[in-house]
């Protein structure tokens, strides 16, 4: 235990008006000197131990007020009754400071007063209470560190005294966080967006604990960029730019700053520079955020926006006849953005002089030479970008002399209709087509045509198409034919027939036949009944077909039968016929009919061919009743 000594010092009393404090404490006054030197010497009334007994206060006897004036004072401590003693003799005796080993003990002391060497007179002094434990301030502990999610934070605290030893408790939002008791801590990523602290204890012996807060700290998570953001597109006027945000983890959103020589012109993900920030340096900043998290700021290296260049730029074409005297006209498209235009005609390649708008009347210069067009397009901050159409075919000229044909022969079909053309200047190559009401006649490319059934009540014409190098192809048309008619008829009058010479093999139709039409295919020219090949006699008035065969050697028909000539097939099957001969597909439809009538004279007959033969008959039948089912 230390303590002081005190054996030498003396200090003079002074005055009894002299100020003094006083503690609260009880004061024990022991009169122990002889009677006489007790009348002399007296203490102050209030004397006492004056302080706070607490370790590391220091304790005083007042020395005023002692009486007579001039009385020589001195004192001696003690702890628990144990005389305190200390080398240092400069320490003032009447003080005693209060060690932290003397806790729970009692301090007295005793102090002796003489006069120029008398008897002294010992006053002893005690303290009524135990010396308690000390009491001091600390600073707060401080937290270093960036409080950032899996970042280590460090408590200090800063002063201590050497016999100081702190503990701590670190807190999230004020409440203590389990098992975390360390001078660091490691914030953890549920703690994200959270308040840290830390409270130090801080013991010292002898003295109460002390407990100091630090201050809050945030915590904050990292943004790790992988991949850093860049432009999307080239830089130029006029196109669009896109924001590559790059690649942060955890994921963040973004927000975009585009500036232009240092200026911000847009906050959007996408940009498109304008004909006025030509030449001008562009950057893109870009920033991740997320709530916890610090901002992460990207800026890219600067690019200078060059001259735009043109989305649409379509080739031109050439529309118009290639003939000298004709006019040309350039077909620029749609050019994106819009341009300004301007036009340059060419011949076999080279500028013609004063061609430039956007039409061009072909000249003698021009015979025989490819034309082109060259459209030249421009744009404020644009790069000029020039197109050129394809080559026309080489430019021709006029014949100087056409005809148009003249179309010979009888119109009727079967007959053979010619096309004669007068002479073209320059001669010239020629070429026909055939025409039936105007529309080309499959395959009649020749310089004749036969009539055919389809050509029947239709007009014909003939178009002649002219050609020679370095000439305009030229087509000229005949004036068109009266409607063609059906055949001329064979026969006209009764009589026998030679077949080969008089009258071909062949299908042939009477139509106007009357009652009583008969007629005969025979083997002689006689009318012996040896003869008949086969015949047919018709009692009603109607239509009346034969086919002729080449193995006959004679046809008779009488004057009821009338005109024969040559079957054709014509107009439109119907599903109504009268009496007569009706081809199936031509005059009548195929079907299922019902007579009529309930004449008991009706007769029919479905035959494969008109050589009125007996194996050509398929069905046949006069009916009764009505109606039938044939």
């Amino acid at each position: 235990m230390g303590g002081f000594r005190v054996d030498s010092a003396r200090r003079k009393a002074v005055g009894a008006g002299s100020s003094m404090i006083v503690a609260a404490l009880a004061i024990s006054m022991l009169a122990s000197a002889p009677a006489q030197a007790a009348d002399e010497i007296a203490p102050p009334a209030d004397l006492a131990i004056l302080g706070d007994l607490r370790v590391g206060e220091t304790v005083t006897v007042p020395t005023e007020g002692w009486a007579p004036d001039g009385v020589d004072l001195d004192a001696t401590w003690f702890v628990d009754d144990e005389e305190i003693t200390d080398p240092d003799e400069a320490i003032d005796p009447f003080d005693l400071t209060l060690l932290p080993g003397w806790v729970g003990q009692e301090v007295s002391v005793e102090i002796t007063a003489s006069i120029d060497g008398g008897t002294p007179v010992v006053v002893p002094l005690s303290g009524d209470a135990p010396i308690a434990l000390g009491t001091w301030t600390s600073a707060a502990p401080t937290i270093s560190g960036n409080g950032r999610v899996g970042e280590l934070l460090n408590a200090s605290v800063a002063g201590l005294p050497g016999d100081a030893a702190p503990t701590y408790q670190w807190l999230v939002d004020g409440a203590d966080i389990e098992g975390a008791v360390e001078s660091s801590y490691v914030p953890l990523e549920e703690e994200l967006g959270r308040s840290l602290s830390v409270r130090a204890t801080i013991t010292r012996d002898g003295y109460e604990p002390v407990e100091v807060t630090s201050a809050t700290v945030k915590v904050t998570g990292v943004l790790i960029v992988s991949k850093n953001p860049s432009i999307s597109g080239t830089v130029r006027v006029g196109t669009k730019l896109t924001a590559s945000p790059g690649v942060v983890a955890p994921t963040a959103t973004f927000t975009y700053a585009w500036k232009v020589a240092g200026t911000t012109v847009g906050t959007a993900k996408t940009y498109t520079p304008t004909a006025a920030q030509l030449g001008k340096k562009l950057t893109l900043t870009v920033t991740a955020k997320r709530t916890g998290y610090p901002s992460v700021t990207f800026t890219t290296k600067s690019a200078t926006i060059a001259k735009g260049k043109f989305t649409t730029a379509p080739t031109p074409k050439i529309t118009g006849t290639k003939k000298v005297g004709s006019t040309l006209k350039a077909t620029p498209g749609t050019w994106a953005p819009k341009a300004t235009l301007k036009y340059q005609w060419k011949r076999n390649g080279v500028s013609i002089k004063g061609a430039t708008k956007s039409t061009y009347k072909l000249t003698s210069a021009d015979w025989k030479k490819k034309i082109t067009v060259t459209v030249t397009a421009s744009r404020t901050a644009y790069t000029t970008v020039a197109k050129t159409s394809a080559k026309t075919t080489a430019v021709t000229k006029s014949f100087t002399k056409t005809a148009a044909p003249k179309i010979t022969g009888t119109k009727r079909v079967n007959s053979t209709l010619k096309a004669t053309v007068a002479a073209w200047s320059p001669k010239a190559t020629l070429s026909y087509q055939w025409k039936r009401n105007g529309v080309a006649i499959k395959g009649a490319t020749g310089k004749s045509y036969k009539l055919k059934a389809a050509d029947h009540g239709k007009k014909i014409t003939v178009t002649v198409t002219g050609k020679k190098s370095g000439y305009a192809t030229t087509s000229r048309t005949s004036a068109a034919t009266t409607k063609i008619a059906l055949p001329a008829a064979v026969i006209t009058k009764a009589g026998t027939y030679k077949v080969g010479t008089q009258i071909k093999p062949g299908t042939y139709v009477a139509n106007n036949a009357k009652a009583g039409c008969y007629w005969e295919r025979r083997s002689t020219s006689n009318r012996s009944t040896s003869g008949i090949l086969s015949d047919y006699y018709y009692p009603a008035s109607g239509r009346e077909i034969v086919t002729i065969s080449s193995k006959d050697k004679f046809f008779y028909t009488n004057s009821a039968c009338g005109s024969w000539v040559p079957y054709v097939k014509t107009g439109t099957a119907k599903t109504t016929v009268g009496d007569g001969i009706h081809v199936v597909g031509a005059h009548i439809k195929p079907g299922i009919y019902y007579r009529s009538s309930t004449n008991s004279s009706c007769f029919w007959m479905t035959v494969s061919g008109f050589g009125a033969t007996w194996n050509e008959i398929e069905d046949y039948g006069p009916y009764d009743g009505y109606p039938s089912s044939r």
